[in-house]
């Protein structure tokens, strides 16, 4: 289904450049589909996949919230 771990939900029709850089990795979505709710202009960042990995997401949605 696109995730990685059973509880991550699929992300849809997703717009985004994927940088790998040092240790690290950098994802900007200008658009994408989460939950049948639109998501702009997000980014996704892993600093360093050394250790205890730490994924941070921000980003805005437009639409309903899953409930």
């Amino acid at each position: 289904d696109g995730s990685t771990w059973p509880a991550w939900p699929k992300i849809e029709s997703i717009d985004a450049d994927v940088v790998f850089e040092r240790q690290g990795l950098t994802v900007t979505a200008r658009s994408a589909t989460l939950f049948n709710t639109r998501v702009l202009n997000a980014v996704a960042r892993v600093a360093d996949f050394r250790g205890d990995a730490l994924l941070t997401v921000r980003g805005a949605t437009s639409g309903p919230a899953p409930g």
